[in-house]
């Protein structure tokens, strides 16, 4: 054989070969800066349509099934390809048709995604059942407005209830948007604080601490006056928490919360229903208006995909929506989908035998 076709074919060889090395040392950091983010906003961007879509749902009463991503497993392959031309015979017959050498690297993604259906006994009580005090407190915590988290999640506090639904004849009890405002106050003043855990497991584990300056005398004693705690000649004051509606007594503050349920119920109510499906029977009417919290949260309705939409879903050719300037509904539905999030894993982590839904995708 030649000696210089021999040195061309290795020379190919090598090109076809070092782009390839090239590419497995530089796009695996690649793929991760890259994959990560994008699956990560997918992941997100879904788990917001079908939250919308269940809210959308229920007021249409209509079921509706919720999928988890469990896993996903992103395989990645790298080939090189080489190729040569060389011509035979006269150099008039190929002058300027071949191309001697061809080397090229192909990068293909293939990821498989696994789902798990969200069912069964577990998950219904997960949804009813009212949210654990000690959660309900972290969320209050960690929310940038602990007032709009506190008048979600909180049904009543010492007997002064936040009804879901007012009766149009009556309206909301005024005390519980007094107590809310007076926390909101103290905490923005940093004068109260959450306790979650208690230094004994026989005291109370939860608990408001008020610590205030002078100037907020007024403002901690209309707040005691309306838990009907007694006054505290300190400026300081341990309010031991409880999980229950009021009616149990004794020196503790009690505190009612929402279920999952009740919060997606709220946010149903509070849709603007397209009027074709309003009198065509197609969605529920609320037997009574909302209360407090149903102002949080406000689902739009269109007739065309919305532009300015931080989520949107459609039912039944109507576009449903919450806008991204809308903080407050974005702050609610953050909320709830960090409840479900919560209550899911928890749904998962007992659950034995569940099927789960695994998808190959390829490109």
């Amino acid at each position: 054989m030649n000696r210089r076709l021999v040195r061309l074919r290795w020379w190919a060889l090598g090109a076809a070969v070092a782009p390839g090395l090239v590419a497995c040392s530089t796009l695996g950091p690649a793929a991760i800066r890259g994959g990560r983010a994008a699956y990560n906003q997918a992941i997100t961007s879904t788990d917001n349509q079908q939250l919308l879509g269940l809210i959308v749902k229920t007021r249409y009463a209509e079921n509706v099934q919720l999928l988890a991503v469990s896993s996903v497993t992103a395989n990645m392959s790298i080939s090189a390809r080489v190729g040569a031309d060389f011509g035979v015979g006269p150099d008039a017959n190929f002058a300027g048709n071949l191309v001697p050498l061809t080397s090229g690297v192909v990068v293909e993604e293939n990821p498989t995604i696994s789902y798990v259906p969200i069912e069964g006994e577990q998950y219904f009580r997960e949804l009813l059942s009212p949210v654990p005090l000690d959660l309900a407190l972290l969320l209050i915590n960690a929310s940038d407005e602990p007032g709009d988290a506190f008048s979600a999640l909180v049904a009543n506090i010492n007997e002064i209830p936040n009804h879901a639904f007012v009766d149009p004849s009556s309206a909301p009890d005024p005390r519980f948007a007094e107590v809310v405002d007076l926390l909101r106050r103290l905490d923005a003043a940093n004068a109260l604080s959450w306790r979650v855990a208690g230094a004994t497991p026989e005291a109370h584990t939860y608990a408001i601490v008020l610590n205030w300056p002078a100037r907020l005398d007024a403002e901690v004693r209309d707040l005691l006056s309306l838990l009907g705690t007694p006054p505290t000649a300190e400026r300081r004051a341990v309010l031991p928490l409880g999980f229950g509606d009021g009616s149990q007594g004794g020196d503790v503050v009690w505190i009612g919360t929402r279920s999952i349920g009740e919060l997606v119920k709220i946010a149903s109510a509070a849709m603007d229903v397209a009027p074709e499906h309003r009198s065509r029977g197609l969605v529920t009417e609320p037997i009574r208006e909302l209360g407090h919290t149903g102002r949080l949260i406000t689902v739009r309705g269109s007739k065309t995909r919305p532009r300015d939409a931080y989520v949107d879903f459609q039912q039944h050719g109507w576009w449903y929506s919450i806008a991204h300037d809308d903080t407050a509904s974005k702050r609610y539905f953050k909320l709830l989908s960090t409840l479900i999030s919560i209550r899911i894993t928890e749904t998962l982590g007992s659950a034995n035998g569940t099927p789960v839904l695994t998808i190959p995708t390829a490109n």
